[in-house]
């Protein structure tokens, strides 16, 4: 049975959805909460008596003969010999146990070694490569770890059949990307969550530079606070914290692309969604790389924010259109292994927060590309320019640019706590209250915001605004960030009312399109490439000029409106017959034109005949009876935008 959600405005989910003594707020000047995680503690760590822990031995048995793990090494012991450890094979090697991953494939033998300046690492032996003709190749990735491997003629097959008898150790979990598995959150150092009957670890090819320095409370009043008053600044930080909720919201990857004049701060604002991780210069991304290269670094940042700076610099090497495509499946492509088979796909669910002088559109259109309404709503466009500007609140700072200046410098010193709390706040929720919670949510914003009628894209596009309010909401309720209450939704809400207005309204971005195309068509040969009808409908204006590669013709009328005080003025109004090839081989081109006939005769624009037809029968200069598309003057004095819930234009 499904529940039921209410979408009344106003309501406050958060306070039921915690339990605030599993989930203590933060206070002012505390820090993060102790976090549960299954990491292995380093050589040096103390126990709870202060000394180094002491690892026990183990004995393994193969064969005739018996191994022995001791803190010093591994020993070898034949089945001959009735004392002693026997022969050392090499310097300290334990086998921890054995991981796979959760389809039960990948098998791999975990071990902790101590290199020969005594630092205990942890490293993973796929079981295929002992078995393999490239066996001792395990052997040289343990020295090159800095292990004392011994130099005697059968010590290195000893030490690969010890490694290959351990079978019976403890199990574990393989994963290859950050993010929730299992309903634990892995990073590449660490766990958040209850370790559970088998600890993960992480077997990424590369690391998400996850780092922590500094307390939460230092990064809450020196950056999330200065998000009160400036909108775009807060939806970023929220955009930073609604990376791990994107897959429990079941929307695809996508986000927001920040665009505007040179120096407005658009990456400072990127900046300080990365200082919830990491220090920003580290974590962000660069639009300098390859389409492949863009793709295995979602897989890398898994069920995190996906941060894209500077779209001006990733020049002509890679199709920004592709890439914003190949983004939002979540999916990578489809691949052969080495030896002809299909790899697995790569996946990824990534909230997206991209910079840059140019907009997406302009970016494509300028390659000489043409931009489609599904790259639109994936990355949705925020233009510095409009609305009230990326710096309204400069709270005592002279300008923005020192305001810009503290945020950055603050961020060099107090980045990553916040996020590791925000993880450990979310580990301890139940899953399906969360998912509840993020459902009740969208449908309140969309219910306050999205007009009446809008599009399936806009409504589309309004997830990721709410869904980033909904996690600025939640981090503020767990007192990560200090906002007051609200603040997160108002500040989505007003930036989403600015891009319906930006984009030309709620409707479909493929409607608009048609009819700016039409419009474009009829402003720029409307009098070059349509001969203008005379006084005998039947017959060419004989003064007008020539008309070169012709559409078709123009009546021009004119018209009084109604309320204007000067009776002299003369207004005229031109109705446009269009031949039938041209129709659609020139006025919509590379359109959808059943589509397109459908749009315009419901907007009033298109004429259709007695049966409904989009064409009708006319008797135009030099022919009897042709079939030509009728566009009315509508076309440019209707009013085709629908209004939001307060009654203004959108």
């Amino acid at each position: 049975m499904t529940a039921q959600v209410n979408v009344e405005p106003g309501r406050d989910d958060l306070q039921t959805l915690l339990n605030p003594e599993a989930v203590p707020a933060f206070k002012p000047g505390g820090t993060a909460p102790q976090k549960s995680t299954s990491e292995k503690k380093p050589a040096n760590e103390a126990t709870a008596t202060g000394k180094p822990e002491k690892r026990k031995a183990q004995t393994v048995k193969a064969g005739a003969g018996q191994y022995r793990a001791k803190a010093d090494g591994v020993y070898y012991r034949s089945g001959e010999d009735d004392e002693g450890d026997g022969r050392k094979l090499c310097g300290p090697l334990f086998i921890i146990g054995l991981a796979r991953d959760f389809a039960g494939l990948g098998w791999s033998v975990v071990v902790r070694l101590a290199d020969l300046d005594g630092n205990e690492k942890q490293h993973l032996i796929p079981r295929g490569k002992l078995v393999s003709q490239d066996s001792t190749r395990v052997l040289e990735e343990l020295a090159e770890l800095g292990l004392w491997i011994s130099t005697a003629n059968d010590a290195k097959k000893l030490l690969l059949q010890y490694l290959a008898s351990g079978v019976d150790g403890q199990r574990l979990r393989l994963v290859k990307a950050t993010g929730w598995h299992d309903g634990r959150f892995v990073l590449p150092d660490e766990v958040i969550g209850d370790a559970g009957e088998e600890p993960v670890i992480y077997q990424g090819r590369a690391k998400t530079p996850i780092a922590s320095a500094g307390t939460v409370a230092a990064w809450r009043d020196g950056i999330a606070r200065y998000a009160v008053g400036n909108p775009l600044l807060m939806l970023s930080i929220c955009s930073g914290f609604a990376g791990p909720l994107l897959r429990f919201a079941g929307m695809d990857t996508g986000g927001f692309h920040i665009f505007g004049d040179s120096k407005d701060g658009k990456s400072t604002v990127c900046y300080m969604a990365a200082s919830l991780w990491g220090n920003p210069e580290d974590y962000k991304l660069s639009w300098t790389a390859t389409e492949n290269g863009l793709e295995s670094a979602a897989t890398v940042y898994n069920d995190l924010p996906f941060l894209l700076d500077e779209l001006g610099q990733a020049g002509k090497k890679i199709d920004v259109g592709a890439v914003v495509y190949s983004l939002s499946q979540s999916k990578g492509k489809t691949r052969s292994s080495d030896v002809g088979a299909l790899r697995d796909h790569a996946r990824w669910s990534c909230f997206v927060l991209s910079t840059g002088e140019p907009s997406i559109q302009a970016y494509i259109e300028k390659n000489g590309g043409k931009v489609s309404a599904g790259q639109l709503v994936r990355f949705i466009e925020l233009n510095t320019g409009q609305g009230r500007g990326t710096w309204p609140e400069l709270h005592g700072f002279a300008s923005y640019h020192p305001l810009c200046t503290h945020l950055r410098d603050t961020a060099k010193a107090q980045h990553g706590a916040a996020g590791v709390a925000w993880l450990q706040g979310l580990v301890s929720i139940p899953r399906h209250e969360l998912e509840e919670s993020i459902k009740a949510a969208m449908q309140r914003f969309a219910h306050q915001y999205v007009p009446e009628g809008a599009s399936a894209q806009v409504t589309h596009a309004a997830g990721y605004f709410a869904l980033a309010a909904f996690a600025g909401d939640l981090a503020a309720h767990l007192g990560l960030t200090g906002w007051p209450a609200g603040d997160p939704q108002r500040a989505a809400g007003e930036l989403f009312r600015g891009w319906v207005r930006g984009r030309g309204g709620a409707g479909s971005e493929e409607d608009r399109q048609i009819l700016e195309q039409v419009r474009l068509h009829f402003t720029i040969h409307g009098e070059a490439r349509y001969s203008r009808i005379g006084e005998d409908p039947s017959a060419v204006d004989k003064d007008a000029p020539r008309t070169l590669s012709r559409c078709g013709w123009r009546e021009v009328n004119p018209v009084n409106p109604e309320g204007l005080k000067d009776k002299d003025s003369s207004y005229t109004e031109t109705t446009y017959y269009v031949q039938a090839d041209a129709w659609a081989k020139e006025v919509l081109a590379g359109v959808d034109t059943r589509r397109a006939n459908k749009l315009l005769a419901s907007l009033g624009i298109l004429k259709t005949d007695a049966s409904g037809k989009y064409s009708c029968n006319k008797r135009m200069p030099g022919h009897k009876l042709i079939r030509v598309y009728v566009v009315l003057p509508t076309l440019f004095s209707g009013d085709f935008l629908p209004a939001d819930d307060d009654g203004a234009e959108i």
